[in-house]
């Protein structure tokens, strides 16, 4: 009996870590005889990516492995040998799974489609091994219009999809056995609206200002017939007794949440997706105190952040020097900032918003992703809120740098 249960349970918890997409849809296909029916061919002249031979240039990435992956596996469906009207029925089906497929990476990232196109541009993809539990809820035959329109719900094998990905990932493949090194600089802040008035603004007496006018006058000669004439003069204007205005305009300033937002928040984040990766990770503050160089003060750095949600050039060149010789392949810096707060059912919901700027330390040193996101949180108090928030979009955007840079083959 205790065995049973312990059976249970681990079904139940390997079922509730199991990540799937459910997707509904429905197709329509057409034939030019019920008795013979041709499957539907989509063109697949230039399948190659925009790189490869003979791309088409106009296209993207992930627009090309959309139909590479479709045009690929369409060659298994042609010869499918069957009573012909269950092969009607079976060609139509396989249709209605391309759209199911093509609706899952339609509503994909960009950052993990072009993954994807460099992930499996040399192997024989088949979107087929990635639908599962497939239920074709309708079939509807017209056989005197050639039509049959099938009505399918499919689960898309995200969890499969992802290890895979993670298997080809660009820093999977180094041949070190180890990961490239990140180093990530992320500063928490919220914003604070302040108003400020400036005075003084004089307006000289003696300015005067030209401008056109034009007079119009109608003259009637009696017989029915009016002659319209205008002419032009200037006008000056201006301020005889001078004086001054005050002007009031909003300038929004930015508060640490240093001590409110524990760093470990930002760092579990990155580092739980990065690795998932065979990234390696540390924060910027943590990293070996031993490399050669000088680092910049770690709180002056968090200071310009703060107020400015930018690192001076001064600062960014030395932080990034200093990375370098620690052995890091990637410096990320970047601010998550708290824009809102509001209470909602009793509880404090928080708009937040991440910038981050992922920059290669190689031979030469560029930036390579600019990444951007944007989360709700919610909890019983601000602070609770602000983890929440904080800790889904750190996640969201780990995952985006690391769909980006694998896409870019570089590692």
């Amino acid at each position: 009996m205790r065995k049973n249960i312990f059976l249970m349970i681990v079904l139940i918890l390997f079922a509730s870590h199991l990540k799937a997409m459910e997707i509904k849809t429905s197709s329509t296909f057409y034939f030019e005889n019920f008795d013979d029916p041709k499957p539907e061919v989509e063109d697949c002249k230039d399948v190659n990516s925009p790189g490869a031979s003979g791309g088409n240039s106009m296209v993207s990435p992930g627009q090309m492995f959309i139909k590479k992956s479709i045009c690929q596996t369409q060659k298994n469906t042609a010869n499918i040998k069957a009573p012909t009207d269950k092969k009607a029925l079976f060609l139509s089906h396989e249709k209605a799974k391309k759209e199911i497929w093509k609706k899952y990476l339609n509503a994909m990232q960009p950052e993990k489609l072009e993954q994807l196109d460099y992930a499996f541009s040399k192997d024989n993809f088949n979107f087929n091994d990635y639908l599962s539990d497939c239920v074709f809820i309708n079939d509807i035959v017209k056989k005197e219009e050639g039509m049959i329109t099938s009505i399918v719900r499919c689960n898309i094998n995200e969890q499969i999809l992802d290890k895979e990905l993670q298997i080809k990932s660009a820093a999977g493949q180094t041949t070190s056995g180890e990961g490239s090194y990140i180093a990530y600089f992320i500063v928490p802040r919220m914003m604070d609206k302040a108003s400020i008035k400036r005075d003084d603004i004089v307006f000289d007496s003696n300015r005067t200002d030209d401008a056109a006018s034009e007079t119009v006058s109608v003259q009637d000669d009696g017989v029915g017939e009016r002659t319209i004439s205008s002419k032009s003069s200037k006008i000056s204007k201006g301020k005889v007794d001078g004086g001054t205005r005050n002007i009031t305009s909003d300038k929004y300033t930015y508060k640490s949440l240093h001590g409110i937002i524990d760093p470990s928040v930002i760092d579990g984040a990155f580092n739980g997706v990065l690795s998932r990766y065979h990234f390696e990770t540390s924060d910027y503050g943590m990293l070996d105190l031993d490399c050669e160089g000088d680092a910049p003060d770690y709180d002056e750095m968090v200071e310009e952040y703060v107020e400015e949600g930018k690192l001076t050039k001064k600062t960014l060149k030395s932080a990034i020097k200093y990375a370098k010789n620690c052995g890091v392949k990637y410096f990320v810096h970047g601010s998550v900032t708290i824009d809102s707060k509001s209470e909602v059912n009793n509880n404090i919901q928080v708009n937040a918003s991440m910038t981050t700027q992922v920059v290669l330390l190689g031979k030469r040193t560029k930036n390579v992703a600019s990444i951007s996101s944007q989360m709700t949180g919610e909890g019983k108090d601000f602070p609770q809120a602000a983890r929440q928030a904080i800790n889904d979009l750190a996640s969201d955007v780990a995952d985006k740098i690391a769909a980006k840079l694998n896409a870019k083959g570089i590692n």
